[in-house]
């Protein structure tokens, strides 16, 4: 399978865009996750992708005008009062039919990579109804985008995103201008507040283990109430630094206490959990801060080397066969 194929509403399309950046471009905006698929038809971690969609559409609703306002009409009106189930329902036919479809095409590939972006109907027209939602689901081999380096690092550019806490297709366009700036080797761009605070990459989620002011260690993140991204990676995260008794602290790194930062990894479903040799802040970037660098001379550390080993070992895998 070579080409990327293209499903809308349950029908196979005849033209597809050359890739996923382009499929989301291309595509109706709306809220959208990638997806890792193993062995054809099973999907990694699929619940957390409902879960994440379920937000995103929240949150693009919020910000854009109310434009599901037929979705949400649609399910107070349903019977079944659980999102999750709506919405897997919406999304399973087209999803299992491209993947069909790649495995008639398929060569080698053992792992593919799932675009789901799931906007409203484009004929506003209709009452609200099960239609109330256009589905659109792209698949193509998996680049491992992740023909990175194994120490990389992050470069500070943006501001943050127009669409809080969501993931919206329509960032894909936007963020292209700081794509566009994105140093060589660079493995992120970063996004910070215009006091410097980190919040996020441009497709990731930003961890940072650092020392408190008590001195106890933590891992510090910008939280949901900062705007960031809900990752399905970074609830894997909380869930394996709980089982390390690690404390978590949701606030967005400062710049100006980078001296007692000691590791620092992003986090996306495609990358899984890749630590960072080093942050620097671009004189480039949009605040016109002080450029700074800070190196992490031990990749990984020790804290992201544990952490990494439980997430990897807590990913479910779900034979989308046995949902339909």
């Amino acid at each position: 399978m070579r080409d990327l194929i293209y499903v809308k509403n349950n029908e196979l399309q005849s033209v597809a865009p050359p890739s996923i950046k382009e499929f989301c471009m291309a595509a109706p905006r709306g809220a959208y996750t990638t997806l890792q698929i193993a062995n054809d038809y099973f999907a990694v971690d699929f619940s957390l992708h409902i879960e994440r969609l379920i937000k995103s559409i929240a949150a693009v609703h919020a910000t854009l005008n109310s434009c599901y306002a037929n979705y949400y009409t649609a399910l107070a009106r349903g019977q079944d009062s659980q999102e999750a189930l709506v919405l897997q329902a919406a999304v399973l036919p087209s999803l299992l039919l491209a993947l069909t479809t790649a495995e008639k095409r398929c060569e080698q590939e053992t792992l593919k990579l799932a675009t789901i972006i799931v906007s409203p109907s484009e004929d506003q027209t209709t009452p609200a109804s099960s239609s109330s939602l256009s589905i659109h689901v792209a698949v193509a081999p998996d680049p491992r985008c992740l023909q990175l380096q194994e120490n990389t690092f992050a470069t500070v550019l943006g501001p943050p995103r127009e669409v809080p806490i969501g993931k919206d297709s329509g960032w894909v366009a936007q963020r292209q201008t700081l794509e566009a700036l994105r140093p060589p080797g660079a493995a992120e761009i970063l996004l910070t507040t215009q006091q410097g605070a980190l919040l996020e990459g441009l497709v990731t989620n930003l961890f940072i283990i650092t020392r408190s002011k008590d001195g106890e260690i933590v891992l510090q993140t910008a939280g949901m109430g900062d705007g960031v991204v809900w990752g399905t990676m970074r609830k894997r995260v909380s869930e394996a630094c709980k089982q390390l008794g690690l404390k978590v602290l949701e606030q967005p790194p400062a710049a100006a206490e980078r001296a007692t930062w000691q590791e620092a990894f992003l986090t996306n479903a495609l990358r899984g959990v890749q630590p960072l040799d080093r942050i620097e802040c671009d004189e480039r970037n949009v605040w016109g801060l002080e450029p700074w660098v800070i190196e992490f001379l031990e990749v990984p550390g020790q804290w992201t080397a544990k952490i990494q080993a439980l997430v990897e070992s807590s990913l479910q895998r779900t034979d989308l066969r046995n949902l339909s």
